[in-house]
């Protein structure tokens, strides 16, 4: 087993010496030699991220992690599985729910790295504890009201720092990117789900909504009540485009599956996830529909194994299993599937 942090400091070496000259021996009419034994081209990623300030991610809480074009430094903890060297490590993020915080969210849902059937890097970051009720920079406990291509947002800005330095440092597996989330950290999933669609393979929601479906928009603050108090969110993101696909599972908790402030609902996600179906369906995207009963919570049928084999069944750029195959067994009693 190669321990990842002799690979780093092995890959430092190099670059300080520079690259290694593999052209073969010369052969003296400036042909490099022949090719013919370079095996298949490995595809190209269809984006790339820059890592402006050349930061290797390390195990553990990276402190202040500066993220491109000036927006900020943020707290990440990363897991790495342990993996033998050259092996393509698939990322996969998660973002905690309002209030809540990395290790409670960890425990939560007994979360680590990968294993070597599906070896991905854990990348979990922590909230900045936006306020939606903030007229000047607005969010629910993350940059997630706000996100149209082009902006500065602070979710996009930290994903695409993180996979730009993991993709410069470490051998990842760019067609198995992924994201998670509860509550608030489910609405920040599914937006980059809406804003990076050509990075994010497969999405996993709990409990959230879709702030570019005017239906689910005009459900925040039903009775009105919330704007005599500041509550009074404008959200706008990148629509969802039929063209991108993409294969997303939601789950949502029934009528107590809601989110108030001082007694007053905000929004009810069960209702919010009526709407979202047909959004979903409308914009080409197979979603794995799980219901539950008991309210705002993780579904209590459902563990991180569930919701792995889901993300690792999936590729960028590529149709569903489950569009020609069905549901796993493991999904076939808590969710239906619901092709568009």
């Amino acid at each position: 087993m190669i321990i990842r942090s002799t690979c780093l400091l092995l890959a430092s070496v190099l670059l300080a010496c520079g690259p290694a000259d593999d052209s073969g021996p010369s052969t003296g009419d400036g042909d490099a030699g022949p090719t013919s034994d370079a095996g298949p081209q490995e595809p190209e990623p269809p984006f790339t991220f820059p890592c402006d300030h050349g930061q290797g991610l390390q195990e553990g809480m990276n402190r202040s992690f500066t993220l491109n074009n000036g927006l900020g430094r943020r707290n990440v903890t990363v897991e790495f599985p342990r993996v033998d060297r050259g092996t393509k490590m698939p990322i996969v993020f998660g973002w905690h729910g309002m209030g809540d915080n990395v290790g409670n969210f960890k425990a939560a849902l007994s979360l680590s790295a990968g294993n070597s059937d599906f070896p991905f890097i854990l990348v979990l970051p922590e909230s900045t504890n936006m306020n939606f009720a903030d007229p000047n920079d607005p969010g629910v406990d993350w940059d997630n009201l706000v996100s149209v291509t082009g902006d500065d947002n602070k979710e996009v800005a930290l994903a695409e720092s993180v996979i730009g330095c993991l993709m410069a440092y470490d051998d990842i597996a760019w067609d198995q990117i992924y994201s998670f989330g509860f509550s608030a950290g489910a609405l920040t999933t599914n937006m980059l789900h809406s804003r990076l669609p050509h990075v994010f393979a497969a999405t996993v929601g709990m409990s959230g909504a879709w702030f570019n479906d005017q239906d689910q928009i005009d459900l925040l603050d039903p009775s009105g009540q919330g704007a005599n108090f500041g509550i009074n969110p404008d959200p706008v993101w990148d629509p969802l485009l039929a063209e991108d696909g993409g294969a997303v599972l939601l789950t949502h908790g029934g009528a107590q599956d809601n989110y108030g402030v001082m007694g007053i609902e905000v929004i009810n996600f069960e209702n919010a996830h009526t709407e979202a179906i047909n959004h979903m369906a409308e914009n080409n995207r197979l979603l794995v529909d799980c219901a539950h009963s008991t309210g705002h919570r993780p579904h209590p049928q459902m563990n991180k194994q569930h919701y792995l084999d889901f993300l690792s069944a999936h590729r960028l750029g590529q149709a569903s299993p489950y569009a020609t195959n069905g549901l796993p067994s493991g999904l076939e009693g808590p969710c239906v599937l619901r092709t568009p």
